[in-house]
């Protein structure tokens, strides 16, 4: 009998426009993972937001309590962060073509951790529960498909010690040069902290200023600095966020959006050798114009750090459980974010955590 094996939890359907798929998770085997497939056709040539942006919530709940909570933006650098490679997932946007986001979901270190997975039947109504919106991606979209899929243990018998929990803790919209404390918990082993600052059109430098996280009213710093001087620090450990992107540009200024927002560098091919064309290419930021002699396909490749705006505070090393960070007997945890000095005032930030749930 095989090890592990790919269960499907929903198979692929159009779950119409807009709303929440629930699904239980009601296996008798062990998860290691989850992946989410939505998949939007396209109504005409142009993109709107990333893939990722029809999945507005991704939540594991067991009655009240909620295991797992963040948008599809956020689960797809998370999942990124974890695996140290996006998925493979569809950046297409023609007309009738399909733009297809992959989400992944993961209860342990690595695939088929024995260690770290989740065992449904140690919870009474264990469900996953999926908000989507099929038009946001591309705003003429009518046809879409969800496809949801597990890989679990199934030759053998585990006994996971606990599994990772990421879940939003904290989501506000930030007011320039001005101080937000955020109280963390501090009742489970936490390995990775998450900022999501969300802005298309700025650098980070200019959406985030200082952050700083202290425990017990500055006793213990952990760090306080530009926020984009820390990620400097973190986001080697994780290398770079690389896709590519099918679009047509025209004669006038068209929007594309990539996955990266830090240091992000895009190289195009139109599908017309002879065709001159010109990238206005900011080095930051989702937002890519383009500008063609005329109307063409390109197909992009686009590489950088810090996918959709989510920048990875982690402890200790990646895959050492003892190495992360224990606040065990701190009484107060804080994570302070400086609004920029540019933010334009519709933004919203939001802190996730990703601790380790014993069971």
């Amino acid at each position: 009998m095989f090890p592990m094996r790919i269960a499907t939890l929903n198979s692929a359907e159009d779950v119409g426009a807009a709303g929440t798929k629930v699904i239980d998770l009601d296996l008798t085997e062990v998860i290691s993972r989850i992946l989410i497939k939505f998949k939007a056709e396209n109504g005409d040539d142009g993109q709107d937001d990333v893939p990722f942006a029809n999945i507005t919530k991704i939540e594991i709940v067991d009655g009240s309590a909620v295991l797992f909570a963040f948008n599809g933006q956020a689960g797809d650098a998370v999942n990124f962060y974890d695996l140290g490679r996006p998925e493979v997932s569809s950046w297409s946007f023609l007309d009738e073509y399909a733009n297809e986001a992959l989400i992944g979901l993961n209860f342990g270190r690595y695939p088929g951790d024995p260690e770290l997975a989740l065992p449904p039947d140690r919870f009474r109504n264990l469900q996953l529960k999926i908000t989507y919106d099929e038009d946001v991606a591309n705003t003429s979209t009518t046809v879409n498909e969800l496809l949801v899929k597990a890989l679990v243990f199934s030759g053998r018998s585990v006994s996971p010690l606990g599994f990772l929990s990421v879940k939003e803790q904290y989501a506000y919209t930030p007011t320039a040069d001005a101080y937000e404390e955020i109280e963390l918990p501090t009742d489970m082993i936490l390995r990775t902290l998450y900022l999501q600052a969300l802005d298309h059109s700025q650098w980070l430098g200019n959406s985030v200023g200082e952050v700083r996280l202290d425990e017990d009213a500055l006793k213990t710093i952990m760090f306080d600095d530009e926020y984009y001087e820390v990620m400097k620090f973190f986001r080697p450990r994780f290398g770079k966020y690389i896709h590519k992107s099918l679009n047509e540009i025209g004669a006038t200024a068209t929007a594309h959006y990539r996955g990266p927002t830090s240091d992000a560098v895009s190289l195009g091919t139109p599908d017309g050798a002879t065709e001159r064309y010109l990238a206005q290419n900011n080095q930051f930021g989702a937002l890519l114009s383009s500008i063609i002699d005329t109307e063409n396909d390109v197909t992009w490749l686009h590489s950088g750090y810090l996918p959709h705006y989510v920048g990875a505070f982690p402890f200790g090393e990646r895959n050492k459980i003892d190495s992360w960070y224990n606040p065990g007997g701190v009484k107060k945890l804080r994570f302070r974010i400086k609004g920029g000095a540019s933010l334009g005032g519709t933004e919203t930030f939001r802190v996730i955590t990703q601790q380790y749930r014993r069971l």
